[in-house]
């Protein structure tokens, strides 16, 4: 095998690689052989069939297979010996090639950037600490409650906090549409459950009543085919029902499975607890995040850059297709903002992704199980259809990995960093959760950090039925 080097700029690299005419000769002429073990012909025993007669009806089909697999061992082998990591999958182009004659291929890529020396112990990081007060305790008791409560027949009429038990069939247009009708539903007059202006319509209603509602779908529905039309439901009233929330005590907690009012208030504020040091593992990540950035000063892969960025893209389009505030901007503004925000993942993505080869992290099987298993248990009732596909695509395994990694990789850092707890208000802290959901598209690189040490681009799934955001919506569904 020869190998020669015809490009070197920056990070990408191009090669011309030879492959003598006798290697391939070799390798068709075995696998002839190992066909013909099986091969049946007229005139001729299993196995004694010569290797003329096989080359004429097998060799097209195996010299294409033996090409197929001296190109990918080459490269690999050739990648080995000029020690270079490529970005991602080369891409490959047969420059020259016959019967017994050397094969020439080229082989283009994009390698690696070199990436910056951290010292982990002088990065300075502020954690954000809050107590658990009696107030968040006491919230989440009515929480609990307002889950639990019951309901009670009355005979007045409907009010704000109210339920009322109704049938009700849709039309737009005078034509009833699918998924528009349902029959004993129990719905809270200020629970915000179906269409803005439904439940207000309501409010007044009594026991036996017959109410035609009249709504307008939103705009921005999620069902394009009803979104912006005026609907009309007509509703029957069976029952209006007082809600009683239960009263806070040892009984309520005995109900709830705690052997008194101060053990459910004790598990309350450990969730309570988690769920701060959540937020506030969250905001520490953002805060490593931004300086991790800032030290990732070396040029990006185009072809990964021009990857996330059309998956960022092509994702805001359809996401963004009906957003009033969409349209103010120029498409040129647009993608300028998106593609800072792909150069900001694949940066980080590779950073990561080198991080934890460096420093011998990675997924274990048991890791990965409990990844596979909590996706499955988004889709009740096709869990196991939820593992198959996840076991034999490796697209998706990557994704699962990536974020495994990634937390491994930010526990690793934050371990070493010098970090300042900041005491703040249990105010404060969803304060500044609220202001960072807004940047949430800026965060992470979940999917691009790869088990094997490389950065992945993954391309959108086909099997959309494992989609996270899959479920049905009804036309009284207010999401």
């Amino acid at each position: 095998m020869q190998i020669k080097k015809v490009t070197s700029d920056k990070l990408k690299r191009e090669y011309d690689v030879i492959i003598p005419a006798t290697d391939i000769a070799l390798r068709v002429e075995k696998k002839l052989k190992e066909i013909g073990k099986k091969a049946k012909f007229p005139g001729f025993r299993p196995g004694k069939a010569p290797v003329a007669l096989l080359k004429k009806n097998y060799g097209q089909s195996v010299l294409g297979e033996v090409v197929e697999q001296i190109i990918g061992q080459s490269s690999m082998e050739a990648l080995k010996k000029e020690n270079l990591r490529p970005a991602m999958r080369p891409k490959f182009e047969i420059l020259s090639f016959e019967d017994n004659a050397d094969l020439k291929y080229k082989m283009k890529f994009e390698i690696l950037p070199e990436m910056p020396k951290i010292n982990f112990e002088k990065l300075k990081l502020e954690r954000q600490k809050t107590l658990v007060t009696d107030e968040e305790i006491n919230a989440g008791l009515e929480r609990l409650a307002a889950r639990v409560r019951e309901f009670k027949k009355v005979e007045r009429a409907a009010k704000k906090g109210d339920a009322v038990l109704i049938d009700f069939k849709g039309s737009i247009a005078g034509v009833e549409f699918a998924g528009g009708a349902a029959e004993n539903f129990t719905l809270e007059l200020g629970g915000n459950q179906f269409i803005p202006g439904f439940e207000d319509q309501l409010v007044g209603t009594k026991s036996g009543e017959d109410k035609k509602v009249n709504v307008t779908f939103p705009k921005d529905y999620q069902n394009k085919e009803f979104a912006g039309k005026d609907a009309v439901f007509a509703v029957k009233v069976h029952e209006v029902q007082e809600t009683l929330p239960p009263e806070i005590n040892d009984e309520f907690a005995k109900k709830m499975q705690f052997e008194n009012l101060a053990k459910l208030k004790e598990a309350i504020a450990k969730q309570v607890e988690k769920d701060f040091a959540e937020i506030s593992r969250t905001l520490v990540k953002k805060e490593l995040f931004d300086m991790l950035e800032k030290k990732c000063d070396f040029h990006a892969p185009e072809e990964m850059l021009e990857s996330e960025f059309d998956t960022i893209w092509k994702q805001a389009l359809t996401e963004k297709k009906n957003d009033p505030e969409f349209d103010k901007k120029t498409e040129e503004k647009l993608k300028k903002e998106y593609k800072k925000m792909a150069e900001r993942r694949v940066k980080l993505g590779i950073l990561l992704a080198e991080m934890a080869r460096e420093n011998g992290i990675n997924v274990s099987d048991q890791e990965l199980t409990s990844a596979m298993i909590e996706k499955a248990r988004a889709f009740p009732g096709a869990e196991q259809k939820v593992m198959e596909y996840l076991s034999r695509n490796q697209a998706a395994m990557e994704e699962l990995k990536g974020p495994i990694i990634e937390d491994k990789v930010v526990n690793f850092i934050l371990a070493k960093a010098t970090i300042k707890e900041n005491t703040v208000s249990s105010k404060e802290l969803l304060a500044a959760a609220d202001k960072l959901e807004e940047e949430a598209e800026y965060l992470g690189t979940a999917g691009y950090v790869s088990a094997g040490g490389h950065t992945h681009h993954h391309d959108d799934a086909d099997d959309d039925d494992f989609d996270d955001g899959h479920h049905v919506h009804g036309p009284g569904c207010n999401h």
